[in-house]
């Protein structure tokens, strides 16, 4: 079975876009457009599917893109951490997943420091947040080390707390 959903592909590597792109083709989806950081913005009325680079920056403007229409979204991520609240202690709380553990220690207004184990590996950095307009959610941007890999980290959850998501890139 092929599916042909009409298809635009977002992602800051040329050579990654056009590569994905070209796969896709093959498989028999046509391929309506493509764009770095959402520029161009994407033909919504023209494509059903699109496939980003799931970071801090990007996943807001696609979820608004998204917001009303029939476009499916599939986010493009090295690592995606769905963890949920284990412990608080002091000015640290600590998230647990199947991908591993880490904690976000507060350093400062909206600034956490980041370490613990994902995949494996050790996982070190800092964060900035910001809270939604409706003041029931969080972003978070930054940057920091998988193992010895440098990353940029992103994500959000509620404000509750009780969960988060980091999508390491």
């Amino acid at each position: 079975m092929t599916v042909s959903a009409p298809t635009w592909v977002h992602h800051s590597d040329l050579l990654l876009r056009r590569g994905i792109a070209l796969g896709l083709r093959r498989a028999g989806y046509p391929i309506v457009g493509g764009s770095r950081h959402l520029q161009p913005r994407p033909n919504t009325a023209a494509a059903r599917l699109l496939l980003f680079e799931a970071r801090a920056e990007s996943l807001p403007r696609a979820l608004a893109l998204a917001d009303g229409t029939d476009l499916v979204l599939v986010g493009l991520a090295r690592i995606v951490v769905h963890a949920t609240f284990k412990s608080m202690k002091g000015l640290t709380i600590t998230y647990t997943s199947t991908k591993g553990t880490y904690s976000a220690t507060w350093i400062g207004v909206r600034h956490y420091r980041l370490s613990g184990t994902i995949a494996g590996r050790r996982l070190t950095g800092t964060i900035r947040t910001h809270q939604s307009a409706d003041g029931k959610t969080y972003a978070a941007h930054g940057s920091g080390k998988l193992g010895g890999r440098a990353v940029r980290i992103g994500g959000g959850g509620p404000t509750t707390l009780k969960s988060a998501t980091l999508i390491l890139t």
